[in-house]
């Protein structure tokens, strides 16, 4: 996160494979006013409907018990690939297993 921090600082423009690691690093902190802050910054950035970042959040989201969100961002995913399927199964499975 602090290097992303810094990229943003120094006015470095993301690519597609920045915000599913971004991502990533963020449910790791369990933070959901980062996790929230994160996806605004990926919109914004033009990657809305970019599939690497869409399964990212589904994680994200679910990591962060928000299911229906996770759900309602698979639901943007253009094409259900069989990645896409594997995020939200793991969705489920993680909330389930938390519960």
């Amino acid at each position: 996160m602090a290097l992303y921090c810094q990229m943003e600082e120094e006015d470095v423009k993301p690519d597609r494979f920045t915000f599913p690691c971004v991502i990533k690093a963020c449910t790791g902190l369990g933070s959901v006013p980062h996790c929230e802050s994160v996806h605004r910054r990926l919109v914004r950035s033009g990657f809305a409907t970019d599939p690497f970042a869409l399964n990212a959040l589904v994680d994200m989201y679910a990591k962060c018990g928000d299911i229906a969100r996770a759900r309602r961002i698979f639901d943007q995913i253009p094409d259900h690939d069989p990645i896409a399927w594997n995020s939200m199964l793991n969705a489920v499975t993680f909330v389930m297993l938390v519960s």
